[in-house]
């Protein structure tokens, strides 16, 4: 099984590279920047209790057996995004 971590610059094809994966390797997907527009995420107005619900939340994802996360920020989850994935794969968008 695989568990794979993509992030990168804006623009730089985080999401299309999630997404071929995804169906290549028929493993789930996680968007993290779509979980902030959820309405529960909405709701929540504290940031302490919204970064406790985006933590929890992805813990759960990281512990199952397979998965490709994506998403840029997320500054504080990167400790257990990266030690939970068998791949860490970075995109960068260079100036021509």
């Amino acid at each position: 099984m695989y568990k794979i971590v993509i992030l990168g610059n804006s623009c730089s094809g985080k999401t299309t590279l999630a997404t071929q994966l995804s169906e290549k390797l028929h493993i789930p997907i996680h968007h993290l920047d779509l979980w902030f527009r959820e309405p529960k995420m909405r709701k929540i107005t504290q940031i302490r209790q919204r970064k406790r619900y985006f933590k929890k939340r992805l813990e759960k994802v990281l512990n199952t057996a397979s998965w490709v996360v994506e998403g840029w920020g997320y500054l504080n989850t990167y400790d257990v995004r990266f030690s939970k994935a068998d791949i860490i794969i970075f995109l960068d968008v260079f100036p021509q």
